[in-house]
């Protein structure tokens, strides 16, 4: 569906990724419910500049809670039913 927030948005909720994106700057989002397309919860730019803070606080933070799937930059996920399949490029 897409990457960064178009990869976030596919879980129930977005909001376990309020340490990542200033939800300030979105004056107008009134809930933080996603799609719901998937039972997990993307963390992207898993590791990376300028994201390796605020991705390692949100690992951390919801670790115990979510079912968190970190991905760094060059990895995509393909979910084909309940076939869920990690892909690393090079």
């Amino acid at each position: 569906m897409g990457e960064s927030a178009g990869a976030i948005i596919t879980a129930k909720d977005i909001d376990y990724n309020k340490l990542m994106d200033d939800k300030t700057v979105a004056t107008e989002l009134s809930d933080t419910a996603g799609l719901d397309e998937v039972d997990f919860y993307i963390l992207p730019h898993y590791g990376e500049e300028p994201f390796t803070d605020s991705s390692q606080k949100t690992f951390e933070t919801y670790k115990k809670q979510l079912e968190l799937l970190p991905l760094h930059n060059h990895q995509a996920i393909i979910v084909n039913n309940e076939q869920i399949d990690i892909l690393t490029i090079e």
